[in-house]
Formats: C-alpha cells, structure tokens, sequence
C-alpha cells in the first residue's frame, strides 16, 4: 500500500482521544454557531420577502436597518462559525457531520491501511472507527482495531 502524503497527520488512539476534550468544545460552539446562522438566514430570507430583493434596501423600507443588523450579525456568526470548525481541523480533526457532532481523525491500521477513528458528540470517549470509504454506518468497534 502506498504510504500516505507526508502532510497528513496520522494519530494514535490515545493522541486522537487527548484531542477529544478540546475538539468537544469546538464542535459544541461550532453547532451552536451554526443553528444561529439559520435563525439568522430564516429572518433575512423574510425579511427579502416581504419587501423584495430591489426594495430591501429602499430608505422608504421600514425594516431596512433591521435587515443589515441581521446582515451584520449574519457575517459574524459566519466567521465564528469557521473559526470554530478550523479549531478542530487544526486539532486533527476533520467535522464530518456537523448536525450529529461526527468527527474523524485519520490513522493507520495494520500494515499501512488508512482509516478514520470516529467520534460522536456525547460519547465518552473514542471508541470506534471505520475504513475511509465506509463512513459512519461502517463504524467498528476498537476491540476489531
């Protein structure tokens, strides 16, 4: 098996599973960050729609400074949103499922094989892993490690 590129970063379990507690509070505030974002989309989208997309910015339109506060907010949301998700990448991990909380770090399994050890928001600690096209309905426990 060709070995993986140099710039991956391969983890062990336990350096996988020390990364967990920092990328746990990452994840929970890149959630969050994201559900506000679509709170925030929600009210931008109706209000474009209640005065059309040429009139939103009209003087005469009254909710016209509420929409670039919500605008404004929206930007700043976006942003915390990346800076969170980049708090994990730069942990090791890659955000696979930011609704459900999965993430994966990349290992290497026996005689070269690339795989992911896969962890869920609000399990313990990390338990499980998959192979790299399998993904999380492939999830083995780490006794088949």
């Amino acid at each position: 098996m060709a070995s993986p590129p140099s710039r991956l970063r391969l983890f062990t379990w336990e350096e996988a599973q020390r990364q967990i507690p920092a990328v746990e509070v990452a994840l929970a505030r890149a959630r969050a960050f994201a559900l506000r974002l679509g709170e925030l989309e929600t009210r931008v989208d109706a209000i474009v729609a209640a005065h059309g997309e040429e009139r939103v910015d009209s003087p005469q339109n009254p909710d016209r400074e509420a929409y670039w506060r919500l605008l404004a907010e929206l930007r700043d949301v976006q942003a915390r949103l990346e800076t969170s998700i980049e708090e994990i990448r730069f942990a090791g991990a890659e955000v696979k499922d930011l609704a459900q909380g999965l993430v994966d770090f990349t290992a290497q399994r026996g005689e070269g094989e690339l795989v992911y050890l896969c962890w869920k928001l609000g399990e313990p600690e990390l338990s499980w892993w998959h192979p790299l096209e399998g993904g999380f309905a492939a999830r083995k426990p780490r006794a088949e490690f």
